[in-house]
């Protein structure tokens, strides 16, 4: 639930600001963008595309119904290779000429019944830094030598959690999903190299994904955004001082409490502001308790870090993330008559709602797909 809380945080902002987003569009076409995926699954991924039949589900180079503000120029396929013993599905992006991201699902069979020319290693660091080899000679991006140096002398995947060398850092994903609960040692699902400042997380990376141990994708993001600003004017003190008298001013009469048995969240983030330019952000979510409504238990904030600028400010409850349907996404540092009341929730729950249950619908799409 706190994930899907995230990501509803997260596409707030996404969501608004692609609709600003320009570029010069370059188009492939289908055989294009065909080869190109073709071509990564057989040098990236290793597998023997000859032996299967190649078939095209579907392709898109045009604006989703409803959402042609939004729209960038992606292509996107989807491809399925059959033969006796497996069929694989291979989802995979394409902008401006370049092969973004490329996603692999087993639709029948299994890992073990695929036909490989040169698999990787079923070892997530070696498998990593083989796959970081391949990408290097099929994008020509010479940042991967950097990711190259930093994950060469690990010994163990453990070695390069959190590991930062100069503006690169590494993370670590593990699948928490529900089959893995209580197992502590959760397969890697996934290695990112992100661009970062001061810990940041950054959309301006390279990953290398996997699924129950087995080399499942790749994106590649790094030439896509631009580092608009790495100045820090709002502490992460200051950010959450800010959390704490929004949500005070918005309960107005009523008196909240702050639990310390409860964990402050408070992440710096780059993420997009204009034109794939990216700006640090703080993301907070701030345990209380509304005496109220106790189905309401924290407050989140976003904040622009190098300007102090509010990107959203809402109540937080068992129902899901609460919008401010009110506030500006430029709106002032101080609380002001744009903060939704506490005591008005009850709409903002059933709004809550309604977004959880459209994130759970997407995801179960995707994963009817796999």
């Amino acid at each position: 639930m706190k994930m899907i809380k995230k990501i509803c945080a997260i596409l707030t902002i996404a969501i608004v600001t692609t609709l600003f987003i320009q570029t010069s569009i370059v188009y492939a076409d289908q055989e294009g963008v065909q080869e190109k995926v073709l071509n990564a699954l057989k040098n990236v991924a290793g597998i023997d595309v000859d032996k299967y039949a190649v078939e095209v589900k579907s392709y898109s180079a045009s604006p989703v119904p409803g959402r042609e503000e939004s729209y960038r120029g992606e292509e996107d396929i989807y491809l399925t290779l059959k033969s006796k013993e497996s069929q694989i599905g291979v989802t995979a992006g394409y902008l401006n000429n370049r092969l973004i991201t490329m996603s692999l699902y087993i639709e029948a069979g299994s890992y073990s019944d695929v036909r490989y020319i040169d698999k990787l290693s079923d070892d997530p660091l070696v498998a990593t830094k083989q796959a970081l080899y391949r990408l290097k000679a099929f994008t020509g991006n010479s940042v991967i030598l950097d990711m190259q140096s930093m994950i060469e002398p690990a010994k163990s995947i453990e070695d390069i959690v959190n590991k930062t060398v100069g503006n690169i850092r590494c993370k670590v994903f593990r699948d928490t999903s529900m089959s893995f609960v209580g197992d502590e040692s959760c397969p890697v699902s996934g290695v990112y190299f992100m661009y970062s400042i001061n810990g940041a997380e950054s959309p301006k990376s390279i990953g290398v994904h996997f699924e129950n141990g087995v080399f499942a994708g790749f994106h590649d993001g790094w030439d896509l955004y631009a580092v608009g600003s790495e100045t820090v004017q709002v502490s992460r003190d200051q950010a959450i001082a800010m959390a704490r008298d929004q949500a005070v001013a918005a309960a107005e009469s009523v008196s909240l409490e702050f639990p310390s048995d409860r964990a402050v969240v408070a992440e710096l983030h780059l993420e997009i502001r204009e034109n794939f330019m990216l700006y640090p952000f703080w993301f907070v979510e701030l345990p209380l308790v509304y005496p109220a409504d106790l189905s309401i238990y924290g407050w989140q904030l976003g904040v622009w870090a190098d300007t102090g600028k509010i990107a959203y400010s809402h109540p937080v409850g068992g129902y899901g993330v609460m919008s401010d349907i009110n506030s500006p996404s430029n709106s002032s540092t101080t609380p002001s008559d744009n903060i939704p009341s506490l005591q008005g929730t009850r709409l903002f729950i059933i709004a809550g709602v309604v977004a959880t249950i459209s994130i759970i619908g997407l995801i179960a799409i995707i994963r009817k797909k796999r």
